[in-house]
């Protein structure tokens, strides 16, 4: 069944109509038609159950049927990412939100070569718009936040309450699997687990140093180096699989 994202609905005698970009992705790229049953959320996490009943050259009407639960995965993982070049970071969005993950972290860390200056704003909404683009693939509702870009030292302050993992390749890094057996599962209680991926050049031991000091723990993923991108992608979907 169809899912879409519609952000702030109005809603008129239970119908939702619908234009634009959500019109052309739900009618012109789903080719959904007249009595087909769709799902829809909000910004809010709610979700609707739908039936289109009008369609017009440039715009949908929907018909709300009832509502639905808009669970997705009782185990909240945060993935906090150094910025990479090019556009290594939009692909881990992407594939971060079709893995579960409950939130996207960018960070400036010291080996991070994007400098963002004046293009910022820019880079954090085209963010947001491929996690909302992902969740709307991938049908698991409303989008994870992606977090207003903060320094390094910034993130390894907070997320006290979380299980904290810093990837790096370090000697005193305790191999994932080693480290998954000795931790208490994740889920409804409200605990949560954070992970650090540094940029392409990795963690400095500086910021490693940092991160011990403020409480992280060092982990690494096999006898392999993954490529910065890959393992934003592959550990916090480990997480979430052997949490779950």
């Amino acid at each position: 069944m169809p899912r879409f994202y519609i952000p702030s609905p109005t809603i008129v005698d239970g119908r939702v109509r619908i234009d634009g970009d959500l019109f052309h992705h739900a009618v012109r790229v789903r080719r959904a038609g007249p009595g087909e049953i769709v799902e829809y959320t909000t910004a809010h996490g709610d979700a609707y159950r739908a039936a289109i009943v009008e369609i017009s050259a440039d715009n949908a009407l929907l018909e709300i049927i009832d509502k639905i639960d808009t669970r997705f995965s009782s185990v909240n993982i945060v993935v906090a990412v150094a910025l990479l070049k090019g556009k290594k970071f939009d692909l881990v969005v992407q594939k971060a939100v079709e893995a579960g993950v409950a939130g996207i972290q960018p960070m400036i860390t010291e080996r991070s070569i994007p400098r963002l200056e004046d293009d910022g704003e820019g880079r954090l909404n085209r963010w947001r718009r491929i996690a909302a683009e992902a969740a709307q693939q991938c049908q698991r509702g409303t989008p994870p936040p992606v977090f207003a870009i903060r320094d390094f030292h910034e993130v390894i302050a907070g997320f006290a309450e979380s299980v904290r993992m810093i990837a790096h390749l370090d000697p005193r890094a305790r191999d994932l699997k080693e480290f998954l057996r000795s931790r208490p599962m994740l889920g409804d209680d409200g605990r949560a687990g954070t992970v650090l991926i540094g940029p392409e050049g990795g963690f400095s031991e500086r910021e490693c140093a940092a991160a011990r000091d403020a409480g992280w723990e060092a982990v690494i993923l096999g006898g392999t180096q993954m490529r910065a991108e890959t393992a934003a992608i592959v550990l916090p979907a480990i997480l979430i699989y052997e949490w779950s």
